[in-house]
C-alpha cells in the first residue's frame, strides 16, 4: 500500500505538503484556551487514522491482522503532543480506556511543568462504556530499530521456544524526504537475517505522528504504536536509552524513568527494560554475543541510512566504545578510523552526549583504558572545566 494513500489529508492544503506532514494543524485562528476538540477513528483492515479539526494522523500495520474494530485507545497518545503543543482538551468518539486518559493527563501536567513555554496540560476522555473482550493475546512484542539499544535487548532474551515478535516503526529515525522509504526497505533487508536467526518476526508500523522536537516527544509516537497492538498483545517492551542516572543529565528526553511508566494502561503497557545498563556495557554484550554486531545501524546521517557514516557524532561514540570494548574498531562504518579530530565533534552543550561520554570513561577507567580513545581524557578535561546549563 503506497504510504500517500493511507495519509491523505482531510482538507485542501494550501500548498503542497508531503505525506509525513499531515499531522500538523494548519496554522489560522488560535485556539481558546481549553478548547476540546473531537476526533472520530477511521478504519479500513490495517489502515486506520485520527482525524479532527484539520489534523490527520495515520497509521498502517504490516505483517499481522489488526481487529476489525481496533481499541482507540492508541489515539490518546497520538495526539498527545499536538494537543499539549496547541492547548486544547482530547475527546475520542469512541469508548477509550480509563486508565490511558488518566495517565496522558498526568503526563500533560508533568511535560507543562517541565517545559512550560511549549506545552499545556489538557484534558482527555471518550465514549464510555470501554471493556476489551476477553481473546488470547500474545505475551510480549519489543520495538526494534536496529540500533544498539534495541539489539542488545533482544539479544538477551532466552531462545524462545515459540516465534516472538518485534516490532519496528516507520516514522521517526526514517521519515520525511526523498529516498526515506528505499532506506527502509535497506534496514529491513540487512536486519532480517538476525531475527530470522533469534526466532523473531517482525512487524511494521508506518505513521505521521512524530512532532517535533521529537527528542521530547518519541516516546509518545512509540506508545501509540505499541498500543494499537494492543488487541494482539499482553504488553509492549522498549529498552531504556539512557540508565536512570544518565537521564538527570540528559533530561528533558521523550524516554525516560520518570514518564515512562504511565505509558500504560488497564491490561496493556510500554515497558522498559534495560534501565541499568549503560551503552558501552550494551555494545560489549552484543561483541561478546558473536552474532549482533554486523546487523547494527547506529548512524544518525540519514544519508547513510541504514549503513554507518563513521563520522557523525552516534558513529564516533559507538566507534570509541568498540574500540574499548574490543582493542579495534569492526568494519560496520564507512570510515573506521578514530583520531582526536573525531572525538572532537562531539558537542559538550549536547546533554545527552554528554551522558554518553562519561559512560565511555567511565567504562574505560574501570579497566584501565581511557588513555585507548584519543582525546578522551581531554574532552573529559573540558567538561570539569566548563559550566553548563
Amino acid at each position: 500500500m503506497r504510504v500517500s494513500t493511507w495519509l491523505r489529508p482531510i482538507r485542501q492544503w494550501p500548498q503542497r505538503r508531503t505525506p509525513f506532514e499531515f499531522g500538523r494543524r494548519r496554522r489560522g485562528k488560535p485556539r481558546s484556551p481549553g478548547e476540546t476538540v473531537a476526533f472520530d477513528i477511521i478504519q479500513a483492515g490495517n489502515s486506520i487514522s485520527v482525524e479532527g479539526d484539520g489534523i490527520h494522523i495515520g497509521f498502517c500495520v504490516e505483517g499481522i491482522e489488526l481487529l476489525p474494530e481496533t481499541d482507540a485507545s492508541f489515539a490518546v497518545w497520538g495526539l498527545l503532543p499536538i494537543a499539549m503543543e496547541e492547548g486544547f482538551n482530547i475527546q475520542i468518539n469512541r469508548p477509550i480506556d480509563p486508565q490511558v486518559a488518566a495517565n496522558a493527563e498526568r503526563l500533560s501536567r508533568i511535560w507543562e511543568m517541565w517545559v512550560p513555554s511549549g506545552y499545556r496540560c489538557c484534558s482527555v476522555s471518550g465514549m464510555a462504556g470501554w471493556y476489551r473482550a476477553h481473546r488470547h493475546r500474545m505475551p510480549c512484542i519489543q520495538l526494534y530499530s536496529g540500533g544498539v539499544d534495541s539489539t542488545f535487548a533482544i539479544l538477551k532474551q532466552p531462545e524462545p521456544r515459540e516465534r516472538g515478535y518485534v516490532l519496528t516503526v516507520y516514522g521517526l529515525d526514517y521519515r520525511r524526504g526523498h529516498g526515506s522509504e528505499a532506506r527502509f526497505a535497506k534496514l529491513i533487508a540487512k536486519t532480517d537475517p538476525l531475527l530470522e536467526r533469534l526466532n523473531l518476526q517482525r512487524l511494521i508500523v508506518r505513521t505521521n505522528a512524530e512532532r517535533s522536537p521529537q527528542k521530547l516527544t518519541h516516546g509518545f509516537t512509540l506508545a501509540a504504536c505499541t498500543f494499537l497492538l494492543s488487541d494482539l498483545f499482553e504488553e509492549a517492551v522498549i529498552a531504556a536509552d539512557l540508565t536512570e542516572a544518565e537521564d538527570m543529565v540528559a533530561f528533558p528526553w521523550g524516554t525516560n524513568h520518570i514518564t515512562n511508566r504511565y505509558l500504560t494502561g488497564s491490561d496493556f503497557t510500554l515497558r522498559t527494560d534495560c534501565i541499568e545498563v549503560g551503552r558501552s556495557e550494551k555494545l560489549a554484550a552484543i561483541v561478546a554475543s558473536e552474532i549482533g554486531l554486523p546487523f547494527l545501524s547506529c548512524c544518525r546521517q540519514e544519508s547513510a541510512f541504514p549503513e554507518n557514516c563513521g563520522t557523525c557524532s552516534k558513529c564516533v561514540r559507538t566507534k570509541s566504545m568498540l574500540l574499548v570494548t574490543m582493542g579495534s574498531v569492526p568494519e560496520i562504518f564507512v570510515d573506521n578510523t578514530v583520531n582526536e579530530n573525531l572525538i572532537e565533534k562531539l558537542d559538550l552543550n549536547n546533554r545527552f552526549e554528554r551522558a554518553e561520554l562519561f559512560d565511555l570513561y567511565h567504562y574505560a577507567k574501570q579497566r584501565g583504558l581511557e588513555g585507548k580513545v584519543p582525546g578522551l581524557l581531554r574532552l573529559i578535561q573540558e567538561c570539569r572545566y566548563r559550566k553548563f546549563d
